[in-house]
């Protein structure tokens, strides 16, 4: 997707039809949605990068609404 400040731009380039663009290479979570577009991207549980905490996502699709919705979900450190 390359830098953050142009995933947005990337992405409705790329995937014009798209409703959500899952991607994940930075590991690095993200879930935002610019101009009808969700950008969903879990993280990692296993590495946390430069993360507070690990992570992994969740997405919600509701095919009768017409609606995707993307949670990241961070998970607690091993003892």
């Amino acid at each position: 997707m390359g830098e953050r400040k142009h995933y947005a731009r990337n992405a409705q380039r790329e995937f014009p039809q798209a409703r959500v663009v899952v991607f994940g290479h930075s590991h690095i979570p993200y879930n935002e949605e610019h101009e009808g577009l969700l950008l969903f991207n879990p993280g990692s549980a296993n590495e946390r990068r430069s993360q507070p905490k690990r992570s992994v996502g969740m997405l919600s699709i509701d095919d009768e609404a017409m609606s995707v919705r993307g949670e990241i979900l961070w998970l607690e450190e091993e003892p």
